[in-house]
């Protein structure tokens, strides 16, 4: 009853007598009557090159006693193959002789039939990824491209005589531009973010800095909808870490902008404050907070899914996509760290960032010119918003200012006096331009006419900026203004400056102002001559007006056959590289630039690209090229790129007489100094000890990459890549790391050829890295 109630067909072969028994259950599997004439053994049903293999197992297991559990294909009654799978032992008598070999047989046709299903189904769904990260890259390129054009034509046309009307059409269209590409970037970040393909780096990070570029972006935002813009970072903060600015300023930047659009009356405040260490690493907090409209606790529950947004009715007022806060979320969960929120309607909203980062620093604070200001100041802040106050005193403190603070201007004469009296007068005053009680045109004017009041600087804090308006700040007796949000290092900046002019002159006839303070800071001024390779016309002639704006001579080529011929005919000092042409891209140009360069003629090559892909620096670092820029082109970023690649000259006497030496252009495209200068604390000693052990770590480990790459070892050449890239890192030796990056990125995928020709580059600038040290510390 077993026998015949089992799904599962049964044999048993007598090795003595040769005879052979199947179960009923066989001969139904493969479609044969219990009347009709069945094969001594399956195995007959089975075609020669499978049976043979059956047979080795069953004689391995007679033999050696290993598992006999095998699959093959046998013949159905009805001429169909059916796959079976057998498993079975051999068992022996007392004296260890074989005597039977039994086991069962399932069909598995079926299960078969769905694992390939199952295979093709996934192999689909591979397709269909990559097809639709290839439309992605596609469709950031064609939108991108185009973008450039608008954003880079609306920035140089803004830069002519425009008459108003026309100014406002511009700036409306710049706006209009800047916010459809944003939407763009959202979508794109997205796709990326489900794709698996967007990643984030670990690079030396100044916090304060960033946090306050993203304060200078929203400042105008908020100065429109007349709230105060607070941005207040501890000085407890690490000044330096390894984290990724740029997602960074992405996330601070979704959450000012979403405080600033539903806040109507009141304050948006950005704070940094540091938790501590876990893990050797230092716990930073962001808090974004606001006076705003606040929300219901059933739309806080579902705020972080993707396309969920407060007010999703037709009728919203409110535009975006409902992607912000979805991926915050996801880029904080990618850096290590988290987001929260809490909110209570018609009172507010704090959404709160964990991010742990290591620190490069032990330093709390680094200030302008020293640790502490030349000379200690009694400092009297007038400003009725108590945030305010607060981070004005926090800012000014580290440098050893006396900090008093008031939230009415019209108490300010009466504290002067007092301060006269107890004979700790006040040497500046810093006030908020609008208060309640009074602006700062009224506090300057009465100063100014009070009889009993000694001279005293007064620096003006306002929320727009008053550009065309200095003579008349000057002329009521200010001595200084600066715009809101203040960085810190900047008021610190402008109370030295005004100090200073105060007591040189006697006066302060010349208003200190975020212009003027960096004015005071060394420009940079390019020259070279730059071939841009580019299909695009428009883009060309932005690429080419933002280059001979800053100096530079420009070259130009629309395809990637050109960019090789004029490398070879005419002196080249930097080759900015579309990576879509036609007749030639710009990857095989870059090649065949490489493949034809004099020993020691390396000129670099930036890529120009807008594709949204992560890999798309490693695509360009393996075939030759030195960095990238996105599309739209930004000019910041453009000044970067040539700075780090030696186009840069200070703008004075000797500058203007000629261009760098090649010893200096060698430098400044190897090793940034400078930045490393800043890095050591500029310390000659520590530096050069830096950077002979990091040449001597480097070849050692080059020559180990080598190896690996020789016997294919790609679990190592990634380790190595990643420890070579740390150290680079540690010297400011950008190239390296930008090489190294890219090797640990492709070492499980690429090609080995490709791997040792980055390994050849990476060798390469390592060598070029050595002669720059030589030439420093000889």
């Amino acid at each position: 009853r077993a026998v015949q109630g089992s799904s599962d067909g049964l044999y048993e072969y007598d090795l003595v007598s040769g005879a052979t028994w199947y179960s009923p259950s066989v001969r139904e599997m493969l479609g044969y009557r219990a009347d009709e004439p069945f094969p001594t053994s399956i195995l007959e049903l089975t075609p020669p090159a499978e049976r043979d293999s059956v047979e080795n197992a069953a004689r391995q297991q007679v033999e050696a006693g290993m598992p006999f559990d095998v699959m093959f294909p046998v013949r159905h009654r009805n001429g169909e193959d059916r796959w079976v799978r057998s498993r079975g032992r051999c068992e022996r008598d007392e004296h260890g002789k074989p005597t039977y070999f039994s086991g069962s047989i399932q069909d598995i046709t079926a299960q078969l039939k769905a694992s390939a299903a199952l295979v093709a189904a996934t192999e689909e769904a591979s397709a269909a990824n990559r097809a639709k990260s290839d439309f992605l890259a596609n469709m950031s390129h064609e939108i991108r491209t185009p973008m450039n054009g608008v954003l880079g034509m609306t920035e140089l046309l803004l830069d002519t005589s425009l008459n108003p009307v026309q100014h406002e059409y511009a700036e409306t269209i710049r706006t209009s531009a800047t916010s459809l590409l944003g939407i763009l970037n959202d979508i794109l970040d997205f796709s990326k973010i489900e794709a698996g393909r967007l990643e984030v780096e670990s690079v030396e990070m100044d916090v304060r800095d960033c946090v306050e570029d993203v304060a200078t972006m929203m400042a105008v935002q908020a100065a429109a909808k007349n709230l105060e813009f607070i941005v207040n970072v501890d000085p407890a903060t690490p000044e330096c870490v390894l984290a990724d600015p740029h997602r960074l300023r992405q996330i601070l930047t979704n959450l000012a902008g979403n405080a600033i659009k539903f806040t109507q009356a009141g304050e948006v405040v950005i704070e940094v404050h540091n938790l501590g260490t876990r893990n050797d690493r230092a716990l930073l907090y962001f808090e974004v907070r606001d006076t705003g409209a606040g929300m219901a606790p059933d739309v806080v529950e579902k705020l972080f899914q993707p396309f969920v947004q407060a007010d999703a009715s037709t009728t919203r007022h409110f535009g975006g996509t409902g992607l912000g806060l979805s991926i915050v979320k996801r880029l904080c969960e990618l850096m290590g760290g988290s987001v929260s929120v809490v909110s209570r309607p018609g009172v507010g909203t704090a959404f709160a960032v964990t991010l742990p980062c290591e620190p490069l620093t032990t330093t709390t604070e680094r200030l302008p010119e020293s640790a502490q200001a030349t000379v200690s100041r009694r400092i009297l802040v007038v400003d009725d918003n108590d945030t305010n106050r607060r981070v004005l005193r926090g800012q000014l403190l580290p440098a050893g200012h006396v900090v008093e603070t008031t939230g009415r201007a019209g108490d300010v004469v009466a504290l002067l006096k007092q301060a006269v009296g107890a004979g700790q007068p006040f040497d500046l005053v810093i006030a908020d331009d609008q208060m309640p009680d009074a602006d700062g045109s009224w506090l300057a004017q009465n100063l100014k006419s009070d009889p009993d009041l000694e001279p005293v600087p007064l620096v003006l804090l306002t929320s727009l900026d008053r550009h065309g308006g200095t003579r008349r700040l000057a002329d009521l007796g200010f001595a200084g203004y600066l715009t809101k949000p203040v960085r810190g290092r900047e008021l610190r900046a402008c109370v030295e400056r005004v100090m200073d002019s105060t007591q040189q002159s006697g006066s302060h006839a010349q208003l200190v102002t975020r212009s003027s303070l960096a004015a005071e800071k060394v420009f940079g001024h390019y020259r070279g001559r730059v071939l841009v390779a580019e299909d695009n016309i428009v883009n060309q002639q932005v690429t080419r007006r933002f280059l001979e704006r800053l100096g530079c001579r420009v070259e130009l080529a629309d395809n990637g056959l050109r960019a090789v011929e004029s490398c070879a005919h005419s002196h080249i000092d930097l080759v900015l590289m579309d990576v879509q042409m036609p007749i030639m891209d710009g990857l095989t140009a870059a090649r065949e630039i490489r493949r034809a360069e004099a020993p020691g003629q390396r000129v670099p090559i930036v890529a120009l690209t807008a594709s949204a892909m992560t890999d798309e620096l490693d695509r360009c670092l393996a075939a030759g090229m030195d960095g990238l820029l996105t599309k739209p082109l930004q000019p910041l970023r453009l000044r970067e790129m040539l700075d780090r690649h030696g186009l840069g000259t200070v703008r004075d006497a000797s500058a203007r007489d000629g261009a760098r030496s090649p010893v200096e252009r060698v430098v400044a495209s190897a090793l940034d100094v400078a930045r490393l200068r800043t890095l050591v604390g500029d310390d000659p000693q520590f530096m050069e000890e830096l950077c002979r052990t990091f040449m001597a770590s480097s070849a050692r480990l080059i020559e180990e990459l080598r190896q690996a790459v020789v016997s294919e070892d790609r679990t190592q050449i990634k380790a190595l890549a990643h420890k070579l890239k740390g150290g680079a890192g540690s010297v400011c030796a950008q190239r390296i790391t930008d090489l190294s990056l890219a090797l640990e990125h492709t070492a499980l995928v690429a090609p080995a050829a490709e791997l040792a020709g980055v390994v050849d580059q990476i060798r390469a600038a390592v060598g070029e890295c050595a002669s720059v040290i030589e030439v420093i510390f000889q």
